[in-house]
């Protein structure tokens, strides 16, 4: 048996699980009523329910303790450490999944009763700081604003709020059929590359599963259940999850160039960095456009940037392959100034791109409302 058919195998296994779970939740969903129905601020108009990712956890957790079970009979084959396949039991492990299991019990709660987001920003940062008991924190600022290393004070609270602000960038960008899971996608599957050439066992394994579990998703996302007649969303419980874990996977990915003799930290910290560059900014730029206007930062509005692209007159799909068409941008973007230009001019050159594209598309949506109102008359 080799290490690559466990990773197979992981994926292949989440796959069928979520495969198999999401049409019986969304029945479940219909027979008590937790439907999700449409108003002014949300885009769908068909029957929907919040609650698919419900089956998020339980797939990933299932699908990795079988893994680690099958592994720990072909540790010799596997080419696995004694800590590797055994990491099931190790305090780090079980830190970093009691994060990701608290995440996804505040979004089940919140898809089905509603929760402050007072209170859910005090379950962010316990999660947040679980993760860190796991050891996964930033200690090394990788050359950003001119830091390296930086001490544990410092290091414990910046890794809190970098939590934080991911897991729900990722959370707030889920407004259209397929967008966050596709974004989730594109950054798992980057993870993927960066864990694999750096050897990196566990959290590739936790790659490949979360990886399973999505493509299985965004098709019932995508098309619906029962030919499109019902759609399913993955809710809370499912992008505070996939946050949490993406946000576990930025910080581990971050740091890895400083035990490593093939990439650098500054080239980790790129890779990590650059798939999150789109919910990232977006996010900033909707709470700067919130405290511009005088409304609190966690105030709901249609200002993202699916929002925005659908007001110039695209469609749901036009607007989900010109999102995933950005985050890939910036992807080959990175890759390509990091061989030229400092890593802070990138992030520079990131975000001065970022604001001229957002810039065209408010211009966009004025020309649009313009003809519109032409046609009216």
């Amino acid at each position: 048996m080799s290490i690559f058919l466990l990773y197979v195998s992981a994926f292949i296994l989440c796959f069928c699980i979520v495969w198999y779970c999401i049409p019986r939740i969304l029945l479940w969903a219909l027979t008590q009523r937790l439907i999700d129905k449409p108003n002014k601020r949300k885009v769908h108009t068909v029957t929907a329910s919040r609650l698919g990712g419900l089956c998020f956890f339980p797939g990933i957790f299932f699908t990795i303790t079988i893994c680690t079970i099958i592994a720990s009979f072909f540790p010799d084959e596997l080419k696995l450490p004694t800590t590797t396949y055994k990491g099931l039991l190790n305090i780090k492990i079980l830190s970093s999944l009691s994060a990701f299991f608290l995440m996804y019990i505040i979004g089940v709660i919140d898809d089905i009763k509603g929760i402050s987001y007072k209170k859910k920003l005090v379950y962010q940062i316990i999660a947040a700081l679980l993760i860190i008991t796991s050891g996964t924190w930033i200690h090394n600022m990788c050359g950003v604003f001119g830091l390296y290393e930086i001490p544990i004070y410092l290091g414990i609270p910046l890794t809190v709020l970098f939590i934080i602000f991911i897991l729900n960038s990722i959370n707030l960008i889920d407004g259209i059929d397929g967008l966050s899971s596709g974004i989730s996608i594109i950054i798992t599957i980057e993870f993927i590359i960066l864990f694999y050439i750096v050897d990196l066992q566990l959290p590739l394994l936790l790659a490949f599963t979360m990886l399973g579990m999505l493509v299985s998703f965004i098709r019932y996302n995508l098309f619906g259940v029962d030919k499109m007649k019902y759609k399913i969303f993955m809710g809370d419980s499912g992008s505070l999850l996939i946050g949490t874990i993406l946000s576990y996977f930025a910080i581990s990915g971050s740091q890895l160039g400083i035990n490593s003799d093939i990439l650098s930290i500054q080239e980790t910290f790129i890779i990590s960095a650059s798939a999150l560059i789109v919910p990232c900014l977006d996010t900033l730029r909707v709470v700067y456009h919130r405290i511009k206007c005088g409304k609190s930062m966690f105030h709901p509005d249609k200002n993202h940037i699916h929002h925005k692209l659908m007001a110039t007159g695209l469609s749901q799909r036009k607007t989900l392959a010109t999102i995933l068409s950005l985050v890939l941008f910036f992807i080959l973007l990175n890759w390509l100034l990091f061989q030229l230009i400092n890593i802070n001019f990138i992030l520079i050159v990131d975000t001065i791109i970022y604001i001229i594209i957002h810039k065209r598309i408010t211009k966009k949506i004025k020309t649009f409302r313009e003809s519109q109102n032409l046609q009216n008359n």
